[in-house]
């Protein structure tokens, strides 16, 4: 779903809800991943942080392009 208003705006709202839908599936998947054993917290979190530093910046985010 686009995020953008129809004048080619960023709809905030939009944006906000789509933000929200994709925090919901990641924590989803990290508690999945935790509750079935496929990992620890600490080993998300590492892993997390591994992936954070592919770009070379540690600062939490993954590229958008």
């Amino acid at each position: 779903a686009s995020v953008c208003a129809p004048t080619g705006t960023i709809d905030v709202d939009r944006l906000e809800r789509a933000i929200g839908e994709l925090a919901l599936a990641v924590k989803t998947v990290q508690r999945i991943a935790v509750e079935k054993g496929l990992c620890t917290p600490e080993e998300f979190h590492q892993k997390l942080k591994a992936i954070d530093l592919e770009d070379g910046q540690a600062d939490g985010r993954a590229p958008l392009r």
